[in-house]
C-alpha cells in the first residue's frame, strides 16, 4: 500500500491499546517507538503483528488500513466506527482479525470507494456503504461475518453498491443474535450467502436476489436460524447451491416459494431436517422433488398443495390458522401434526406417515387411506379423529393409539410383523378389520354404526373385539381373537370360515349379550375342570352349547357349530325324526392343535320354534355321530343328563362328533322288521 499520497502520514500500532492512545502508535515502523498521535485524515494505518487495537472512537477518514498476520482490530461495543476508503486500489487489507461483532461491536463506514482483500478473519457488525462502491481484490476468498441488525446500510441517494462483479468466493455470513434485515437496494451484490442467525426472526431479505439481476453470484446456505424471503424471488446461478442445514428454516411469506435456478436445491432431508415454512396468507406449496425436510404450513389462509406426490423426509406440520386440502398423496417420513386452529382435508389419496400422528385441529378424512409405515414406535394422539381407511405396515415397532379414534372404512394391520396397540382405548370401526399382523392392548376394537355387515379377515389376531351393531359382521377367512370377544348386539356370520378364540374359555374368551356366532366358533378348553359355553346359532336362531369338563382333563381346543334342519343321517340315529329338534350340533377337533382329553358333559340348548309339534322334551335323548358329517359316521347313544323344555344334556362323553336330539325311536331297519312280524302274525 506504499507510503501513501502527499500529506498522508503513516501510523503503526506498536502496542496493544485504544485507538486514541498515543502509546499505541509509532510514526515510523512496527519496530518504532510509541508516542505518535492517533491516525488522522488520509493516513495509512498498520496494525502490527501480535498487537490488538480497540476502536473506541469514530476514526478520521483513513486512506488505508493493514492488519498484519497475528494482529487484531476490535471494537469497544460503545459505537466506535472505522472510516476507510481512498477511491482506488486496496485500502483495507486484513491478514489478521477484525473483531467488530458481538460485545466488541463497531461499524465500518466507507468515506470513499473502497477495495478489500486479505485472508484474515472478518467479524463485523455492519457496513455503511455511504453511497460508495465496495469491491474486493481479484482472487480473494473471504467470509464476512455480519452480526448487526442492519448489516449493510446505505446513505440516502443512489450509487451505494458493492462490486458489480462480486465473486462467489466472497461469502456473506449473517450471524447476529438479533433480527437482521438485508438491504432493499438491488445494486447491493452478493457472492455466496450464509445464514447463522440466533434470533427467532432470523434474517429477512429486503429485495429479490437473482443471478440474472446480478445481485446473487453464489450459493445460499441456511445453516442455523431462519431466512425469510420477504415475499421476494431467489434465483441462483446454475452452478450454485440452495441448502437448508438440519434444524435451520427457510420461511416463505409470499404467494409461493420462488427459489429457482440453483444447480442443487437441498431442503435438509437428514438428521432433524431443515424446514420450509409457508408462513404467509394464501400460498401455493412448491412440488417435490426436491423433497422437503420438514414442511410447515403456518400463517393463515389456504395453502394449495401440489397435485402430485409430495415427499416430506421428516415432519409435516400445520400451525396458525392454515387450511390445506390434499391434491395428491403425502409421503411423510416422521410426524404428521395439526395444531389447534388448522384444517386439513385428506381427500381421496393414500398418505404415509413414518412417525406420530397428532390431530389438535380439524381433520377431514375424505376417501383417504392413512398408512403408518415407520421403522420405530408410532403414536396416534390429539382430538377425536375419524379416519377412512387406517393401515399399519410398520413391522419394527408398535403403532399405539394414545386416544380413542374412529375408522369409517377398513382398519388394516397389513404386515405380518405389524402391531397396532389400542393403548387401552376404544377404537370404533364402522367398516371392517383385516389383520395380517397383531392388534394388542387393554382396550378393544368396537364394531359399530356399519352400513352393512362388518367384514373380518386375515391370518393375524386381534386382542379384544366387540360387536355392537345390528348389521352384524361376516368372516372372509378364519379370524383369531386372542383376548375377549364381546357379542353385545348382532351376529358374526362365519360361512365356511371359523372364528377362533385363543384365550381359555374361562377367561372369559367370549362375553355374550344379544349377539352370537352364526357359524363356526373355536374355543380353548383349559386343563382340569371347566365349563365352556359355545355361543353359536344358525338360521336366525340362537342355539348355544355348554361343555363341562371334569377334573383331570388335559387342555386343548374345540370347534363348535350348529346346523339346520335335522341331521342328514337322522333316519339311522334311533331317534324319531318327527319328534326331534330340527337342528344338530357339531363338536370337532380344532383347526390346529389338539382337542381336550377327558370326560365331559354337553348341554344342547334350542329355541321352542325348532321343535317338531308334539315332541316331548322330557324324554329327549342324545345321539352322537362320528366322524362328523359329511363323513361316513356311526351313531352311538349317549347317557342322558338334565332335561328342560329348551335343553337336553348328555353326560359321560369322551369324544366329539355330530349330536342330534329328539325322542327315542326305531331305526328304519327296526321298523321294517316290526312291520313284517305284524303281517305274519295276522
Amino acid at each position: 500500500m506504499g507510503a501513501g499520497a502527499a500529506g498522508a502520514a503513516n501510523r503503526f500500532a506498536v502496542a496493544s491499546g485504544n485507538w486514541t492512545a498515543t502509546s499505541t502508535w509509532s510514526g515510523s515502523s512496527c519496530g518504532g517507538a510509541p508516542g505518535a498521535s492517533d491516525p488522522g485524515n488520509n493516513d495509512n494505518v498498520t496494525i502490527c503483528s501480535g498487537r490488538t487495537v480497540t476502536v473506541n472512537t469514530t476514526t478520521a477518514n483513513l486512506r488505508s488500513v493493514v492488519i498484519e498476520t497475528g494482529a487484531v482490530l476490535q471494537g469497544d461495543g460503545a459505537g466506535g466506527t472505522l472510516r476507510v476508503g481512498r477511491g482506488g486500489g486496496i485500502d483495507l487489507l486484513n491478514e489478521g482479525a477484525i473483531n467488530f461483532g458481538g460485545a466488541g461491536s463497531a461499524s465500518i463506514f466507507l468515506s470513499r470507494d473502497s477495495e478489500w482483500g486479505g485472508g484474515g478473519t472478518w467479524n463485523l457488525s455492519d457496513i455503511n456503504l455511504g453511497n460508495r462502491v465496495l469491491s474486493f481484490t481479484p482472487g480473494s476468498v473471504m467470509t464476512l461475518n455480519l452480526s448487526g441488525a442492519v448489516p449493510i446500510a446505505t446513505a440516502p441517494g443512489s450509487g451505494g453498491a458493492n462490486n458489480p462483479a462480486a465473486p462467489a468466493q466472497i461469502t456473506w455470513n449473517f450471524n447476529g443474535s438479533v433480527p437482521q434485515v438485508l438491504p432493499s437496494r438491488t445494486e447491493i451484490r452478493f457472492g455466496a450467502i450464509r445464514v447463522n442467525n440466533a434470533s427467532a426472526a432470523g434474517v429477512t431479505l429486503g429485495t429479490a436476489l437473482t443471478a440474472a439481476g446480478g445481485n446473487l453470484n453464489g450459493s445460499i446456505l441456511i445453516e442455523t436460524g431462519v431466512l425469510t424471503d420477504g415475499g421476494f424471488a431467489i434465483a441462483g446461478p446454475a452452478a450454485s447451491v440452495f441448502r437448508i442445514t438440519p434444524a435451520a428454516t427457510f420461511r416463505v411469506t409470499g404467494a409461493s416459494n420462488q427459489v429457482s435456478g440453483f444447480g442443487t436445491v437441498d431442503y435438509g432431508t437428514t438428521g432433524v431436517c431443515g424446514t420450509v415454512d409457508y408462513a404467509g396468507a394464501d400460498q401455493a406449496v412448491a412440488p417435490t422433488p426436491p423433497a422437503y425436510g420438514n414442511l410447515t404450513l403456518s400463517g393463515s389462509g389456504v395453502k394449495t398443495l401440489p397435485s402430485a406426490l409430495t415427499t416430506v423426509a421428516c415432519d409435516y406440520t400445520m400451525a396458525g390458522t392454515a387450511t390445506a386440502t390434499a391434491a395428491g398423496s403425502l409421503l411423510v417420513g416422521r410426524n404428521f401434526t395439526l395444531d389447534p386452529g388448522t384444517t386439513f382435508g385428506a381427500a381421496a389419496f393414500v398418505h404415509s406417515v413414518g412417525g406420530n400422528f397428532t390431530n389438535s385441529g380439524s381433520f377431514a378424512a375424505g376417501a383417504s387411506t392413512f398408512e403408518f409405515n415407520g421403522a420405530a414406535a408410532q403414536n396416534i394422539s390429539g382430538a377425536a379423529t375419524t379416519f377412512t381407511d387406517f393401515r399399519v405396515t410398520n413391522s419394527s415397532a408398535p403403532v399405539t393409539a394414545l386416544t380413542p379414534f374412529t375408522v369409517a372404512g377398513m382398519l388394516n394391520i397389513a404386515a405380518a410383523g405389524a402391531n397396532f396397540s389400542d393403548g387401552g382405548n376404544i377404537i370404533t370401526v364402522q367398516g371392517g378389520v383385516s389383520v395380517t399382523g397383531t392388534h394388542t392392548g387393554a382396550g378393544r376394537l368396537l364394531l359399530r354404526n356399519g352400513l352393512s355387515a362388518h367384514p373380518l379377515s386375515g391370518s393375524g389376531s386381534v386382542t379384544n373385539l366387540e360387536l355392537d351393531d345390528g348389521t352384524g359382521a361376516s368372516l372372509g377367512s378364519d379370524f383369531n381373537v386372542a383376548g375377549t370377544l364381546t357379542l353385545t348386539n348382532g351376529l358374526i356370520a362365519t360361512a365356511a370360515s371359523t372364528l377362533v378364540t385363543t384365550a381359555v374359555c374361562s377367561a372369559p374368551s367370549v362375553v355374550q349379550g344379544a349377539g352370537y356366532v352364526d357359524g363356526r366358533l373355536q374355543k380353548r378348553i383349559p386343563a382340569g375342570a371347566s365349563s365352556c359355553w359355545f355361543e353359536v346359532g344358525s338360521n336366525g336362531d340362537y342355539a348355544p352349547l355348554l361343555a363341562a369338563y371334569s377334573a383331570g382333563t388335559t387342555a386343548g381346543s374345540l370347534l363348535c357349530y350348529t346346523s339346520t334342519p335335522d341331521h342328514p343321517d337322522i333316519g339311522t340315529a334311533r331317534l324319531d325324526p318327527a319328534k326331534s329338534v330340527n337342528r344338530y350340533w357339531t363338536l370337532t377337533a380344532p383347526l390346529s392343535g389338539v382337542a381336550p382329553a377327558g370326560s365331559y358333559s354337553a348341554t344342547f340348548n334350542f329355541p321352542l320354534t325348532t321343535l317338531d309339534p308334539g315332541a316331548n322334551t322330557a324324554v329327549f335323548e342324545v345321539r352322537r355321530y362320528a366322524p362328523p358329517s359329511p363323513g361316513s359316521g356311526v351313531w352311538s347313544s349317549e347317557a342322558p343328563g338334565t332335561r328342560t323344555g329348551t335343553s337336553t344334556q348328555a353326560i359321560g362323553l369322551s369324544s366329539q362328533g355330530d349330536f342330534a336330539v329328539g325322542e327315542p325311536g326305531s331305526t328304519v331297519f327296526s321298523r321294517e322288521k316290526e312291520f313284517i312280524f305284524t303281517r305274519e302274525r295276522y
